[in-house]
């Protein structure tokens, strides 16, 4: 009985000691790195048109009916539409949902860049 007690007791006094971890200190070290300026020739023309969410909405893609435009343009996954805040949202809105889309046109070509939700 004894001897348990006193195992035990020496377990006590070093099991802190074993666990206990030491004290290293880090050097904070600057990293220095330059960049070099990258020059970019083009003109992107970005414009805004109203538009409305089509009636039918497939699962994981938001159909577009502009309406200056007859065509119809779908955006499909996560990542292109946006609140009035800022935030992102996801693309399954309500049928004739009223949304701005911008329109990014290089080299004459026109896509969408982005949906924003009213």
């Amino acid at each position: 009985m004894i001897r348990k007690i006193v195992s035990t007791a020496c377990l006590a006094l070093i099991a802190p000691l074993a666990f206990a971890g030491g004290t290293k200190q880090w050097k904070s070290m600057a990293y220095l790195s330059s960049v070099q300026g990258i020059t970019v020739t083009g003109s992107t023309v970005l414009t805004v048109d109203q538009a409305r969410a089509a009636n039918y909405q497939p699962p994981g893609m938001l159909i577009i009916h502009d309406d200056a435009d007859p065509r119809t343009y779908v955006v499909s996954g996560p990542g292109h539409v946006f609140n009035s805040k800022g935030e992102r949202v996801g693309i399954n809105l309500r049928p004739g949902s009223s949304v701005r889309v911008v329109f990014s046109s290089a080299g004459g070509v026109k896509t969408i860049d982005h949906v924003l939700v009213d």
